[in-house]
């Protein structure tokens, strides 16, 4: 049991956790959250994960991945991740339905979510911001020479695959032809320089780097993944595939990015 002022202090993250500009475009987790500011189970759960992860990322993440991994219970159909991995439609409910659904897949699976909940930790990478990426290092332009790339806090490494991608800029589309995935950017004023000096190193550093050869670490990483966000699903697992295809260009080291960066920039 948790004390009265500890379950508060979890129901406000849970109410906090979508800002109003989200609520609309992830009406999943909307209709959780909202239900487990007065679910003491949910809320239980939550103060089972660890500092300094947060509590609602890590809950969610938890049962989405038994979800994504072949739990059969109801409230699968009302996340479009895994409806979309098995074929199904998925099946649209009122905010409390869907928060009931959650609330009894929590009781029915306690002991596989709390173990998760010890020991898991957010863990994310987002290869759209590729976009904003590739035109910051196309900015030191081509005639200073090649050029090595440290990604500090770099997950999976995803993103030190820059130049493989390829990106519509609608102005511009630049990259290898045919490459996936594909990453949109809108862009807002003249076109900036794209051109890549050529990539001769690739380290990344993080606490807890992903082995994209770990199917487990790779399961997690989906599962951290919001379920009504099918574009990010799939641009994720497509730079995984490319990553999986060129592992040994990526140097991904275990440490801490302010202490050891010295270490790994040297790399």
């Amino acid at each position: 049991m948790i004390d009265a002022d500890r379950r508060q202090v979890l129901a406000n993250e849970f109410a906090r956790f979508l800002p109003s500009e989200d609520l609309d475009r992830y009406p999943t987790y909307r209709a959780i959250c909202r239900g487990a500011v007065t679910d003491s189970v949910v809320l239980e759960l939550a103060d089972l994960v660890p500092p300094p992860q947060a509590p609602v990322n890590v809950v969610l993440a938890s049962v989405h991945h038994l979800l994504l991994e072949g739990a059969d219970h109801p409230l699968a159909d009302h996340y479009r991740s895994v409806c979309a991995r098995r074929g199904r439609t998925v099946a649209a409910a009122p905010d409390d339905e869907v928060a009931a659904s959650f609330g009894a897949f929590c009781r029915e699976h306690r002991v596989a979510v709390a173990e998760l909940c010890a020991v898991r930790a957010t863990q994310t990478n987002e290869v759209g911001r590729c976009a904003a990426l590739r035109a910051a290092i196309a900015s030191l332009g081509t005639s200073r020479g090649d050029v090595g790339l440290l990604d500090a806090g770099c997950s999976a490494g995803l993103n030190l695959l820059v130049d493989a991608y390829r990106y519509d800029y609608g102005a511009a589309q630049v990259g290898p032809a045919g490459a996936l995935p594909v990453l949109g950017c809108e862009l807002r004023g003249a076109v900036p320089p794209l051109e890549l000096p050529l990539v001769v190193a690739r380290v990344g550093i993080d606490l807890a780097p992903v082995d994209v050869t770990d199917a487990d670490a790779v399961a997690w990483l989906l599962a951290c993944l919001w379920p009504d966000d099918l574009g990010r699903f799939e641009r994720l697992g497509q730079a995984i595939a490319l990553a999986l295809a060129r592992h040994d260009e990526l140097t991904l080291r275990r440490g801490d990015m302010v202490e050891d960066l010295a270490d790994a920039a040297e790399a």
